[in-house]
Parts: structure tokens; sequence; C-alpha cells
């Protein structure tokens, strides 16, 4: 995981896509946060956004 001026990306690897919309909510719960990147292999799409609602 890395954190660039409230940017998270994440990396790793996965073969569970539902993990994916859970670590979204709480990456996003996390003050500060405004936009969950991806970057995991064993999925067939390794790059999502998930822009943080304003709080």
């Amino acid at each position: 995981m890395q954190v660039a001026d409230g940017v998270v990306t994440l990396t790793g690897q996965s073969d569970d896509p539902s993990l994916r919309s859970v670590a979204t909510r709480l990456v996003r719960a996390v003050e500060g946060v405004v936009d969950v990147k991806w970057q995991l292999s064993g999925d067939s799409d390794t790059q999502h956004a998930a822009r943080a609602q304003s709080r």
C-alpha cells in the first residue's frame, strides 16, 4: 500500500474480487483519503479507481 496526497494505492495479489469492495469501503472510511486505486495481480481488472465521497 502506498499513500500520496490522499490517494491510496493498494498492491498485491487477490483471487477474490469480492474483497475489493470490502477493502475499498474500509480505506474510504479513513479520514483524508480522497481516492483508492488498485494494482492487484490475480484480477482480470488490475486497476480500479473509486472516488471517495466528500466529507
